[in-house]
């Protein structure tokens, strides 16, 4: 092990880790049912690792049951340290017999003379595959608060080759190595209490594994590892604060606490990855971004994509894993901000503009998949996670598993066109690789009003869906000789309105036309007869999915939408 290595671990072990006896520590990952990570060198997952520190006159014995390999590890000193430990760390390797478990493996330290002096065994222990599940509150939320809380809990015993750990929570403006918590399997108890989302992907995983790989030993692990109301800047490591220039004391939930950037990654992830040296993990997943849309803090389309991107750089850095693969949630429909997306870079209206932001960095960060949930929940705790986790298992077959058959892309916005610069038809184009576009009605229909203008009628998926396209009108008008109007004087506005669509599912392709705007719509002529003409209008902006809570979403075979986008122009291309 070398002195880079040796100092990290030490980190680790003396005062905060596990301490099994006097001189003998290991990390708080290793309990009871705990879940090893065999090596996916495919996405750079290593091996897995156990690790600790001991009196550095002593050596480390590891031996275990049923096949588990005898390993041997010597503590390293570590310069500086006066407290007469030395830090240990030892990969292990795939037992020969091919054995993936249960093992009961005894930790033991044993002096010069041979004798063991310490030791400890954690037992029911499996190898298997890491998911890393982390966020802020749809991540937290529990499988007792959704709206399948009964079914899940009553199917959990089927499930007892999953195995939890939630991260007991904590909080550090400087990198420490804590943890706390333990691994639990799988049943009617350990379920209810833990993430939905990440439990739920982990069932769905298991299901596929069992139907379709015939994968009936594989054993996997879920960590839960998330704060509500938390911000992007605190799951990111101190580097990407100063990458995008979020440093210094940073706000949360109003509070006078002093925070910095990094201060949950230092105490609730760092101790997970402990650069590099620590618990390999196969998967990340984050469903985060609520509280920087203007609840707690505001950021720009670009400086959220900014913390966002190098946040998953980072992570990957840190766990010296350049592949592993990263899942990301984009935010619901609904949340702040209205109707108006505004500016993209400089403010972009709330949730749109966050969502945005999360489909930049999924076309910036390669091995990256975003789960599209605008349709499924208009409410910030909408109850209803088992399609969201349906899509997120989608994406772990396909980048963790290499699983060709997922489709978890659903369909890509391209361009849209027009066909002169004053026409009122716009024809969008999307790259569908699970086809045919279809329009679906989404689970929020009619639970909560979309977001839309007085006086137009919005009903779920009749032909016409106003708020799955929205057209950003450029007007022309003249003010009257009416009281508070200079008489002659002719004024410009810019607003979005719902367009109706139709689809072509053959070409792949949606024509979109704009409803205009009622009397007295703020932001337009207080009268029609103020209007030069529909002449005097043009679309000259289109954004998907990205204003508001959609009736309806447009979506491929499997029933996966279109992912929220920020506003594009629209091209002028002649008809040929």
């Amino acid at each position: 092990m070398g002195f880079r290595k040796a100092v990290i671990a030490l980190m680790l072990v003396i005062g905060v880790g596990i301490s099994v006896s006097n001189g003998l520590y290991l990390n708080g990952l290793f309990t009871d049912n705990a879940i090893l990570q065999i090596a996916r060198p495919e996405i750079t997952a290593p091996q897995a690792r156990i690790y600790g520190a001991t009196a550095l006159n002593e050596t480390i014995k590891i031996t275990g049951t049923n096949g588990f390999p005898t390993l041997q590890a010597e503590p390293v000193a570590v310069p500086g340290s006066e407290s007469g430990e030395g830090a240990w760390s030892v990969t292990v390797p795939a037992p020969e017999n091919g054995k993936m478990g249960p093992f009961n493996i005894t930790v033991a330290s044993v002096d010069q003379s041979g004798k063991a002096t310490n030791s400890t065994t954690f037992g029911n222990v499996f190898f298997g595959d890491i998911i890393l599940c982390s966020g802020q509150s749809n991540m937290e939320l529990s499988v007792a608060a959704t709206d399948n809380a009964t079914a899940e809990k009553a199917g959990a015993s089927q499930y007892q080759n999953i195995h939890l750990f939630n991260v007991v929570h904590n909080e550090s403006n400087t990198s420490i190595s804590t943890i706390a918590g333990a691994w639990q399997v799988a049943s009617n108890v350990s379920v209810p209490g833990f993430s939905a989302v990440c439990y739920i992907t982990g069932r769905m995983l298991v299901d596929w594994l069992r139907a379709v790989k015939q994968e009936t030993e594989l054993h996997i692990g879920l960590i839960e590892s998330n704060i509500g109301g938390t911000t992007v800047h605190f799951w990111a490591p101190p580097d990407v604060g100063e990458a995008c220039n979020k440093t210094g004391i940073l706000p949360w939930k109003g509070e006078a606490a002093q925070h910095v950037a990094g201060w949950l990654w230092n105490a609730m992830i760092n101790p997970i990855s402990m650069q590099g040296s620590g618990y390999p993990i196969m998967t990340a997943m984050y469903y985060q971004g609520e509280a920087d849309s203007g609840e707690n803090d505001v950021m720009s389309t670009a400086a959220y994509t900014c913390e966002l991107a190098n946040m998953i750089r980072f992570w990957r850095k840190e766990w010296n894993q350049t592949a592993m693969p990263f899942v990301n949630v984009q935010l619901p429909g609904g949340g702040y901000g209205g109707c108006d997306p505004g500016d993209v870079d400089t403010g972009f209206g709330g949730w749109d503009g966050i969502r945005a932001a999360q489909q930049r960095t999924s076309r910036l960060v390669g091995n990256t998949g975003m789960v599209v949930s605008v349709d499924q929940g208009g409410a910030l705790h909408y109850p209803h996670k088992s399609e969201v986790a349906h899509r997120a298992s989608l994406w772990v077959r396909q980048l963790a598993y290499g699983d060709a058959t997922a489709h978890a892309q659903g369909p890509t916005f391209l361009f849209a066109t027009k066909t002169s610069p004053d026409a009122m038809e716009v024809t969008l184009n999307f790259h569908v690789s699970n086809g045919p576009l279809k329009l679906a009605s989404a689970w929020i229909c009619e639970k909560v009003r979309p977001c839309t203008w007085p006086g137009i009628n919005v009903t779920c998926c009749n032909g016409s869906a106003p708020s799955v396209v929205s057209l950003r009108l450029h007007g022309i008008y003249y003010h009257t000789d009416r009281p508070g109007h200079h008489g002659g004087n002719i004024s410009e506005t810019w607003s979005w309105v719902p367009a109706a669509i139709e689809l072509n599912a053959a070409a792949n392709t949606v024509t979109a036309k704009p409803l205009l705007p009622p009397l007295n719509f703020h932001g337009w002529p207080q009268y029609y007869s103020d209007y030069l003409g529909t002449e005097a209008f043009s679309i000259e902006d289109v954004v998907v999915n990205g204003v508001g809570r959609p009736a309806c979403a447009i979506v491929d075979a499997n029933g996966i939408p279109v992912g929220t986008y920020e506003p594009t122009p629209v091209l002028v291309v002649p008809a040929q």
